[in-house]
């Protein structure tokens, strides 16, 4: 039995990392991550689109906010990245994907996606509560494109699986170019953990679309209630995260004291829209 899962994981996993690499052109190597990173920015826009469409914004405004938190968010997942493994350490002495942290990119995102809120003039038409649950969603479902991207390139891999679910990092078509081949893994079966968290975002973006138009939420309960489920799934996660993730601390990486500090605020933002919305009514 253990044998025939072994056969079963191989065939039904080994096509989620086949392409690191999709092509060159003129040297240049083209690859999954950035593709399926590209069409998680384009979902990210159409479905925030419907929601501020919906609101009266118009679509220049919304096309100026779309961009800049785009470019923010892959800004802030550099920067991140810097901060908690350095560039230039990812790629010299660690098999890692030459640096994004995802939590960097929101949070520099979430930022812009603030600034653009106030100097747009939305704040007169929504709030910032509104707003966290139309953006929340539609956040989720980019971050689960950018994730199967990580699947098929090869970052963010797990540990040893020793069986199913596994996949094998695949040598032949490797980026080299930006990450150095982990070559005491090479034939390994690791878990797909950027799949796992794909699974948990698609989850998310599918309960939260059933939250919102099935239940009448106060502001920011559905917002709030995506993040710190993310959050929770995050940390437990990390466990399973075999590439770099910057330093530890008590045990913890960067990753999951973030996670941490994001299930505390969103507790706290659940529990005092919760009290406001009782006195409200």
């Amino acid at each position: 039995m253990g044998e025939s899962h072994g056969k079963a994981s191989r065939r039904l996993l080994k096509c989620l990392n086949m392409y690191p690499v999709l092509f060159h052109v003129f040297g240049q190597a083209f690859t999954s991550w950035p593709l399926f990173a590209l069409t998680g920015a384009w979902v990210f826009y159409f479905v925030v689109r419907r929601e501020l469409l919906k609101n009266g914004i118009s679509r220049t405004s919304i096309n100026i906010f779309t961009f800049s938190c785009v470019i923010t968010f892959f800004i802030g997942g550099h920067l991140g990245q810097l901060w908690t493994v350095g560039h230039g350490i990812a790629v010299a002495a660690h098999p890692r994907f030459s640096g994004f942290m995802l939590y960097g990119g929101v949070l520099v995102a979430g930022l812009s996606g603030i600034a653009c809120w106030k100097l747009l003039g939305w704040n007169r038409i929504l709030s910032l509560r509104k707003m966290l649950d139309m953006i929340v969603p539609a956040m989720f479902w980019a971050l689960f494109f950018g994730r199967i991207g990580c699947t098929l390139y090869g970052c963010c891999y797990g540990t040893p699986s020793n069986g199913f679910p596994g996949y094998v990092l695949n040598y032949q078509h490797w980026d080299f170019g930006a990450q150095i081949f982990p070559h005491e893994l090479r034939g390994v079966e690791l878990h797909p953990a950027p799949l796992y968290e794909a699974l948990l975002l698609l989850l998310l973006a599918l309960w939260g679309g059933q939250m919102k138009n099935r239940l009448s939420l106060p502001p920011a309960i559905l917002g709030w209630s995506l993040l710190g489920s993310y959050a929770l799934g995050r940390f437990f996660l990390e466990w399973i995260r075999m590439d770099a993730r910057g330093n530890f601390s008590l045990g913890l990486s960067p990753s999951q004291w973030i996670s941490i500090g994001l299930l505390v605020l969103a507790g706290f933002f659940l529990q005092r829209a919760w009290r406001e919305a009782k006195v409200l009514s």
